[in-house]
């Protein structure tokens, strides 16, 4: 069970996410709670900030999930949560969009929370300045929303995907404050630069990598597919990492 005067002692049934914090001896469980509802969650990543506080993406299995101040949850589908352990409460629980699995990448800067989900096109609701307003097709395609560190209020949210399917897999910042979006996809159109490796997906491919760039503002600098060519194989972008220059080291 959780621990007294947590946010939430028990499992409310289904799987339900589980939020624990050790000493630096991993000796000592410090702080635990469950968040969850009736139906099935998972948390897919989790950030802390300086203060301690701590944001997770992931999936909330209904209507039900834990209020907090944000977006409502209309039904299940991808959210964005930030907890104050210290004192115990949500934050703020904000629904993002319906999509398959929640949020995979999660990126907490100085002022702002990113995160990248995968969305069937349901109850999402790109901003005005978003790089692309549409669902492009398939079954999936990523979203990236920005939201205020503070209060979970959205500040960007955009489409990225063809007609096929797209993933996201991993979400990555450079030093200079770019996002970088891994995963995968079925798209022949998926959104390119002119400077990409690859700008076509082989026709004799299910599905390949992906790789792609957007600066702080939501603007695509680079976009590239970053599979291989052999005849009915996959590729997929399961794992980014960023070095001090920005380079990305992908795997998969």
């Amino acid at each position: 069970p959780g621990q007294t005067g947590s946010i939430q002692a028990r499992v409310a049934g289904g799987t339900d996410i589980l939020v624990a914090s050790l000493n630096n001896l991993l000796t000592q469980i410090k702080y635990l709670t469950y968040l969850g509802t009736p139906a099935d969650e998972s948390g897919n990543r989790i950030r802390v900030d300086a203060s301690g506080n701590v944001y997770l993406s992931g999936f909330g299995g209904s209507a039900a999930f834990p209020a907090g101040a944000g977006k409502a949850f209309p039904g299940a589908g991808t959210f964005a949560v930030k907890l104050d352990t210290l004192n115990n409460r949500i934050v703020f629980a904000t629904y993002l969009s319906a999509g398959n699995g929640g949020g995979y990448g999660l990126v907490l800067d100085a002022n702002d929370l990113w995160v990248a989900a995968n969305s069937t096109g349901a109850n999402f609701s790109p901003t005005p300045d978003a790089f692309q307003t549409a669902f492009g097709g398939g079954t999936s395609d990523v979203i990236l929303v920005r939201l205020s560190a503070i209060d979970g209020t959205i500040g960007y949210a955009t489409y990225f995907g063809g007609t096929g399917s797209e993933f996201a897999n991993d979400l990555q910042q450079d030093p200079y404050g770019n996002l970088i979006l891994y995963g995968n996809t079925t798209s022949p159109n998926l959104p390119t630069t002119t400077d990409a490796m690859s700008r076509s997906l082989a026709p004799s491919l299910i599905t390949t990598a992906y790789i792609s760039v957007l600066d702080g503002g939501g603007r695509l600098i680079y976009s590239s597919y970053a599979g291989g060519s052999s005849s009915g194989s996959f590729t997929l972008g399961l794992g980014l990492a960023v070095d001090k220059m920005g380079n990305a080291i992908g795997v998969g």
